[in-house]
């Protein structure tokens, strides 16, 4: 459902594709690097395959006819286009593209997936793969040493949910129409969407830049301490930070003007259904699901209880099977072609206000060698990692937390068509701003102190 749900929407007018960036010191070789991502691309099938069949139920992968995905390379200062548009069409090409940009002090590398094909942490795989094959054939070792092993087999599996179902009442049992009524209440009570400029026309020089991203990283210390204020809370970092995103989007909604405390803000929260023994050996595909955080505005003005009231909600995802929703959820709209466009027709009002997605920390199970917690990679050391779900005109912005090298980067892709990078970086700095003011309003005085220096 996942899959035909992200290659539906992108086959509308919306792209759903989310792109990454590697920033490395160092200049990277390019024959090397055109067969380490070959070598890389080999290992998940997803990624060398395309989508045939016309109807819902005929859809089906098929091996590509050219399963190399689109490589360009040029200087640091050669703009970073799309070959003819943002949008990947999987009936026609792979989905992946891959810009590098270097020079002999820095490379920049950057990444557009589909997210029909792999979900976030899929993505990161990939990446490891490539950076690995380049570390083993900038050194002449053609083997397989250095990369984590893989069952291409599993992907036979990926739509299976290995979670136990709880055991159900007989009333939930007789419920039938449960999933139904959760797609109803989605789809109907739709959520305010982030303030932002009126959306210009599509032109020549908008789909320019591929990686359409603010971003700040805090400092090591920074996210020590960050992590110390959610413990005291009984609650981890990523439920502070989505508590400050709430806040910052509300503070960003009413930037001078009068307070209003209607309407419903809803954050998306992509949940993964992986076992650590499944991230382990599964190639890149979709093993992810979507969670929603409504919250009325009326009731933002409760920082402790906002916050209380998400640590309590993420707690129960897993138990109360809320992550298995949204695949039901996929399934009866794929099977019902009325629903299929109410979908999209709503689609163009924003199901949500933003997502926020919790990467996690990237390429630390990485076979390659490191100098203070930095990957290095054949003469390369990978310097800055930024990335974030897809975006579309009607939910103009996403956010990311990846944690790398000890530090938390905070990752936000906005819609050029709503955001100028001035907006976007003063929106990412009003969210910076908020969780430097959690820090600080904490009673320990060398944390306090920390964000001071920040501010």
């Amino acid at each position: 459902p996942f899959e035909w749900y992200m290659f539906d929407g992108g086959a509308q007018d919306t792209s759903m594709t989310f792109k990454i960036r590697l920033v490395f010191s160092g200049s990277v070789d390019r024959d090397t690097w055109t067969g380490a991502v070959c070598h890389a691309v080999r290992r998940h099938p997803l990624l060398r395959a395309q989508i045939t069949g016309s109807k819902v139920k005929k859809l089906a992968w098929i091996p590509a006819s050219h399963p190399v995905p689109y490589l360009d390379y040029g200087d640091l200062d050669k703009p970073v286009r799309y070959p003819v548009e943002e949008k990947i069409d999987l009936r026609r090409e792979t989905g992946l593209r891959i810009w590098v940009r270097s020079d002999d002090e820095r490379t920049e590398m950057h990444f557009q997936f589909h997210h029909a094909c792999c979900d976030g942490i899929g993505a990161y795989r990939v990446l490891e793969d490539m950076m690995c094959a380049y570390d083993l054939n900038i050194n002449g070792d053609t083997s397989e040493a250095g990369l984590r092993p893989l069952e291409s087999a599993r992907l036979e599996d990926r739509t299976k949910l290995y979670l136990q179902r709880p055991a159900k009442s007989r009333r939930e049992k007789r419920d039938l129409f449960h999933p139904l009524r959760k797609a109803v209440g989605f789809f109907c009570k739709l959520p305010q969407g982030v303030r932002c400029g009126w959306r210009r026309r599509f032109d020549g020089d908008r789909r320019a830049s591929v990686a359409s991203f603010a971003t700040h990283t805090f400092s090591a210390a920074q996210t020590r301490s960050l992590r110390s204020v959610a413990a005291r809370h009984a609650g981890s970092s990523n439920d502070l930070l989505m508590r400050d995103l709430f806040l910052a989007v509300d503070d960003w909604n009413n930037c001078g003007e009068t307070k209003d405390t209607s309407g419903m803000l809803r954050m998306m929260l992509p949940v993964t259904q992986r076992t650590p023994e499944e991230d382990e050996l599964f190639p890149a595909a979709n093993r992810v699901s979507m969670v929603k955080l409504d919250r009325d505005r009326s009731d933002l003005s409760d920082h402790e209880e906002l916050l209380s009231g998400i640590i309590r909600e993420i707690r129960q995802i897993r138990p109360l099977k809320r992550d298995l929703t949204f695949h039901r959820v996929a399934r009866i709209i794929a099977a019902v072609p009325p629903l299929r466009w109410y979908m999209r027709r709503r689609a163009q009002r924003g199901y949500a206000t933003t997502v926020l997605s919790q990467t996690g920390n990237v390429f630390s199970r990485a076979k390659l060698p490191r100098k203070r917690g930095i990957v290095q990679s054949g003469g390369l050391t990978l310097e800055a990692v930024d990335g974030a779900p897809p975006v579309n005109p009607f939910t103009p912005v996403s956010f990311a937390t990846i944690w790398y090298a000890k530090r938390l980067t905070i990752t936000m892709s906005f819609e050029p068509s709503c955001f100028t990078q001035h907006q976007a970086d003063a929106l990412l700095a009003a969210y910076v701003h908020r969780i430097q003011s959690s820090i600080a309003a904490t009673p320990n005085a060398e944390v306090a102190a920390i964000a001071a220096d920040a501010a």
